[in-house]
């Protein structure tokens, strides 16, 4: 479950299992907020456990809605998203096809920092997994499917997102923002 702005290891790496995602999105554009320009230019950051290394650099887009990202690696991968401010924070959404080409859209969290954003791409399977967070109401998910965790509604993706912050995850990512 990785990348908010650059897609190959964007939130796009949010491979669909343990993801927390949905069929319709719980937020648009008219909910949405553009904290970055069109043309802003970011380094992202990965850390493969050793600390954070570079990983890609690449500009923000916007079309119809959606941030886009134009990466410089060799596979550049485009996975458009939109913010949702929350509290200081934002909730991301990733527009994404699934295995049978249909869009899903997949939620995590940009945390502005100093100098920079964090990035956490939760996973269900870190909360007790599908069966445990739909007996307190916060998701559902297709028989079969557990770990593919849906979000009932906008309060339960924000109750979500509060346990990822409150577990003290370690961030997905980092990027900064680059002239």
């Amino acid at each position: 479950m990785k990348k908010i702005f650059a897609a190959a290891a964007l939130l796009s790496t949010f491979a669909l299992a343990g993801c927390f995602g949905t069929e319709k999105p719980l937020f648009d554009a008219k909910g949405a907020v553009y904290p970055f320009t069109a043309g802003t230019h970011y380094v992202q950051y990965f850390d493969d456990g050793t600390g954070w290394k570079e990983y890609e650099r690449g500009t923000l887009t916007l079309q119809d809605g959606w941030y886009h990202t134009i990466a410089t690696s060799a596979k550049p991968d485009d996975v458009p998203f939109m913010l949702k401010a929350w509290g200081k924070n934002f909730i991301v959404i990733n527009r994404v096809p699934n295995d049978k080409g249909q869009m899903v859209y997949l939620y995590g969290i940009l945390q502005p920092g100093q100098g920079s954003y964090v990035e956490y791409g939760p996973d269900c399977n870190n909360f007790g997994g599908g069966p445990a967070l739909k007996k307190k109401g916060l998701v559902d998910f297709k028989p079969g499917q557990e770990d593919a965790c849906a979000p009932t509604s906008m309060a339960a993706l924000q109750t979500l997102m509060q346990m990822v912050l409150d577990s003290k995850a370690k961030p997905d990512n980092k990027y900064v923002v680059v002239k």
